[in-house]
């Protein structure tokens, strides 16, 4: 972490941490490998198309809520963000109104623009609505207000959405190894494969992470 209390920013504090792989398993059986090459045909990939989305899913997993085991902060767990209220998006402009509340909480703390904003499905659904005399979707005010993306991610639970202020400067990800196959080796004729990653986010300025939660 980042201090910048004295006259010099400077670490904090340091920790060393294990990268997590993240990985997931599929099989290619010998069958339709010998069926595509006898036929002339393209081999169905679908397993492997499976397994990276897969890890995908884990990878975001990891950039939320973190991995308590290998003492990993995310996005909405780590200890020090700052949290708004949810306020009542079911009511026309009251997404907006509520991350341009977020958005006066990370200002205040010296967090600036562009900002990117995480939210669960169904808040994402109702961005997308006329705002009230405007002619305009609610989510494209937001996301140009913002400046920097809106998202949405099946992984935040209920109601909830996660406003972070962009930049390496406050949180990054450590990226050990990219996305990629490894054969394990036959196995009774088949072709086992793995997909995997190395990869840690890395929360530098916790205060850079504004989560809106219900009743906050």
């Amino acid at each position: 972490r980042l201090s910048n209390s004295g006259s010099a920013v400077a670490p904090s504090s340091r920790s060393f941490k294990p990268l997590p792989i993240i990985y997931k398993d599929f099989l290619l059986h010998w069958r339709d490998i010998q069926a595509a090459h006898d036929h002339n045909l393209p081999l169905d990939l679908s397993a492997a198309a499976v397994a990276a989305a897969s890890c995908a899913q884990k990878e975001d997993e990891l950039i939320f809520y973190g991995d308590k085991g290998l003492g990993i902060p995310g996005l909405l767990t780590c200890e020090g963000r700052l949290v708004a209220s949810l306020g009542r998006w079911d009511e026309p402009g009251g997404g907006l109104a509520s991350v341009v509340a977020a958005t006066e909480r990370l200002t205040g703390e010296g967090y600036f623009a562009p900002y990117v904003l995480v939210t669960s499905p169904r808040l994402f659904a109702l961005l997308h609505r006329v705002h009230e005399r405007t002619g305009v979707l609610e989510f494209d005010t937001v996301r140009t207000f913002l400046g920097g993306g809106v998202f949405q991610s099946n992984l935040l639970r209920g109601d909830s959405a996660v406003l972070v202020a962009a930049g390496p400067q406050n949180l990054d990800l450590a990226l050990a190894l990219d996305l990629a196959v490894a054969h394990l080796g036959p196995e009774r004729l088949n072709h086992p494969f793995r997909v995997l990653e190395v990869v840690l986010p890395r929360i530098k300025q916790p205060k850079a992470i504004c989560t809106l939660e219900p009743g906050a």
